[in-house]
C-alpha cells in the first residue's frame, strides 16, 4: 500500500537543526520505498504494449505481485533496496532496454517469500544477480532461467542451496558488514556514483572493511549518537569504489537512497566521517522529495567553499547541510582526542559551513520553508562558534578559509572590461574611484577546492606538519596566483579579500601598486565592502 507522507514542521526543524530522530529518519526511508513503488506503477501504466511483451514485463510483475501477496515484507525488502531506485529511474528513461531487468527483482522477492517459481532473468558478462541475495556466475548466453523452491535456488546449471547464504561453486552470496549493512560489490546498478565500482572483494579485503564498519559504528554510537541514530535507520549498503590515485573518497546518489560509495582503504574514523557526510546528503535528498526548499533552475553562481567551481543553490544547500555534519564530527573529535588537527578541522569547517549558510540566506532563491530550514541550520552553527578554539589554530583556520575564498574569486569572477577601463582611467587621472564594475561569474574547471599552499603552511605548523607534500606548489589556479593570495592574507579584509579580481584587473591595466590601489578603492567605493 502506498500512503501519503509528510514532514511536520517540528520534524523539518529537527532535521534542519542538525540531526533528526531515528523515527524521522525511518519516515524518510518509508517515503523512498513509496516513491519507488509509484515509479513502478508509472512504468506499469506507461509502458508500450509491444515493449512489455518483448521485455516480458508482465510476467515479472505477476511474480512480484505473488510475492507481495504471500509475504509483504519480502516485497518491501526489494522496494527498500537502494539500487531498485536506480533501476526505476533507468527504466523510465529507457524502457526498451531496462524493463526486462525487473525479472531479477521479482525473483528476489519470490525467493524471500519462499515461493516456488520459475522466471527468465537477464545475464550480464556471465553474471546474474538476485538483488539483496547473491550472484550466480559462469553463466552462458544473455539470459538464464532462475528457479526457486524449498531446496534453494538455481540458475542454469548453478545451484545455491537453501538458505543461500553460503558460498558455493558459481554462487556468491551477498555479504553483510555489521548492523545488517550489505557489502554491495555485485549489483549491476551500483555503478551510479562518481567512481567506478570495485569488483567483488576478496576475503581479506571484505574482512578488513567489515572491521572498519564495525569500528566506525562503535565510534558513532559512543561519541556521535545523534548521527548514529539516523545512519542506522537508513543505511543499507556500502559500495566499494576505486578512485583514481586512491585516497578516502565517498559519495551518495539521489536515486540510491540507502547506499553509500566508499574507497575501501580508510580506517574506522575515516569511515565514520564519511558515513555522517554522505548520510546527510541522503537525508536531504529525501527531504527534498517532500518539501521544496529552493526555486529550481537557478544558475551556477554561488561560492561553495568545498568546490573550486561555482555551484547552483541546490548544490550549495546539499554541501552546506553535509558539511554541518562534518563540522559536528570534528567538534566532538577535538574534545575526544585533544588533537590539534581535529581542532583545526572544526574551526575551518565551521567557518566554511557558516559561509555556505550565509550565501544561501542571501541568495534570494530559497522558498519560505527553505529560509526557515537554513535559518535553523545557521543557528546551530552560531551556537558552535561560542566554543573556544586555541588561538594559533583559529588563526590558521581563518587564513585557510580566506585563501580558499580569494582563490575562488580569482578563478571564477571576471570584472566587466568596460568597468575596469573606467577605474583605470580614473586612477591615471587622479580622480576618485568610480562605481565598481559588474562581475561575471564564469566557471573554472569543476573540481574540489583545496587550501592553497601559501595559506596551508599555517595549518601544517600548528598540527606538526612542516613540509609540503611532494610536487605541491604555492599557487592556486594560475601562475603567480600566490602573489595575490599573499596580499589578501596580509590585508585580512577589504578589496584584496572581497574583490581581488577587480584589484588584479585594474593593477594589470595601470601597473599600479595593488596596496595603494586597494586603499583608493576602499576610500572611494565603500559599496565594495560586503
Amino acid at each position: 500500500m502506498i500512503r501519503p507522507h509528510t514532514l511536520t514542521v517540528d520534524q523539518l526543524d529537527e532535521l534542519a537543526g542538525g540531526y533528526g530522530s531515528a523515527g524521522t529518519h525511518r519516515l524518510l526511508a518509508a517515503t523512498q520505498k513509496s516513491k519507488r513503488m509509484l515509479m513502478l506503477l508509472a512504468l506499469d501504466e506507461a509502458a508500450d504494449p509491444g515493449v512489455r511483451r518483448a521485455e516480458r514485463f508482465d510476467e515479472a510483475l505477476a511474480l512480484f505481485a505473488r510475492a507481495q501477496a504471500a509475504a509483504p515484507a519480502a516485497a518491501d525488502e526489494v522496494l527498500h533496496d537502494p539500487f531498485f531506485g536506480v533501476w526505476t529511474a533507468d527504466a523510465i528513461r529507457a524502457p526498451a532496454r531496462c524493463l526486462r531487468l525487473f525479472a531479477a527483482y521479482a525473483a528476489a522477492a519470490a525467493a524471500r517469500a519462499g515461493l516456488a517459481f520459475r522466471i527468465e532473468v537477464p545475464v550480464r558478462h556471465g553474471l546474474l544477480t538476485l538483488p539483496g541475495i547473491g550472484t550466480f556466475g559462469g553463466l552462458e548466453g544473455d539470459s538464464a532461467v532462475v528457479e526457486g523452491g524449498p531446496d534453494g535456488l538455481r540458475a542454469g546449471p548453478v545451484r545455491a542451496a537453501a538458505p543461500p547464504t553460503e558460498e558455493g561453486p558459481g554462487w556468491a552470496p551477498l555479504r553483510r558488514l555489521g548492523a545488517g549493512i550489505a557489502l554491495e560489490d555485485a549489483d549491476p546498478h551500483r555503478d551510479c556514483f562518481d567512481w567506478p565500482p570495485s569488483a567483488r572483494l576478496d576475503g581479506p579485503a571484505a574482512e578488513g572493511l567489515r572491521r572498519s564498519v564495525e569500528g566506525a559504528l562503535d565510534l558513532l554510537d559512543e561519541h556521535h549518537p545523534a548521527h548514529a541514530a539516523g545512519i542506522r535507520a537508513t543505511l543499507r549498503s556500502l559500495v566499494p569504489v576505486t578512485a583514481p590515485g586512491g585516497g578516502n573518497v565517498s559519495a551518495a546518489s539521489r536515486w540510491a537512497f540507502g547506499a553509500i560509495a566508499i574507497e575501501a582503504g580508510g580506517g574506522p574514523a575515516d569511515l565514520a566521517l564519511s558515513l555522517i557526510h554522505e548520510c546527510r546528503h541522503m537525508t536531504l535528498g529525501a527531504v527534498l522529495d517532500l518539501v521544496d526548499l529552493y526555486e529550481a533552475g537557478g544558475p551556477a553562481r554561488h561560492f561553495a567553499p568545498w568546490r573550486a567551481d561555482p555551484r547552483t543553490v541546490s548544490a550549495l544547500l546539499q554541501g552546506t547541510y553535509a558539511h554541518a555534519g562534518v563540522t559536528d564530527f570534528w567538534r566532538v573529535e577535538r574534545r575526544r582526542t585533544g588533537a590539534a588537527a581535529a581542532e583545526f578541522e572544526f574551526a575551518y569547517w565551521l567557518a566554511q559551513t557558516s559561509a555556505g549558510a550565509r550565501s544561501l540566506l542571501a541568495s534570494g532563491e530559497l522558498t519560505p520553508r527553505g529560509v526557515r530550514f537554513v535559518t535553523r541550520l545557521a543557528e546551530t552553527l552560531r551556537g558552535w562558534r561560542s566554543e573556544a578554539v586555541r588561538g594559533d589554530v583559529l588563526a590558521a583556520a581563518t587564513a585557510s578559509a580566506l585563501a580558499v575564498g580569494v582563490q575562488w574569486r580569482l578563478d571564477n569572477a571576471h570584472p566587466d572590461p568596460g568597468g575596469v577601463d573606467r577605474l583605470a582611467a580614473a586612477w591615471r587621472g587622479g580622480a576618485d574611484c568610480p562605481a565598481p564594475p559588474s562581475v561575471l561569474i564564469r566557471p573554472a574547471p569543476a573540481r574540489p577546492a583545496r587550501v592553497p599552499a601559501v595559506a596551508d603552511r599555517a595549518r601544517r605548523l600548528v598540527v606538526g606538519e612542516d613540509r609540503l607534500a611532494p610536487g605541491e606548489g604555492d599557487g592556486g589556479g594560475e601562475p603567480g596566483a600566490d602573489v595575490w593570495l599573499r596580499l589578501a592574507l596580509a590585508a585580512g579584509s577589504g578589496p584584496l579579500v572581497e574583490h581581488p579580481e577587480v584589484v588584479r584587473a585594474v593593477s594589470r591595466a595601470t601597473g599600479a601598486d595593488p596596496l595603494r590601489l586597494a586603499d583608493w578603492i576602499t576610500s572611494g567605493a565603500a559599496r565594495y565592502r560586503s
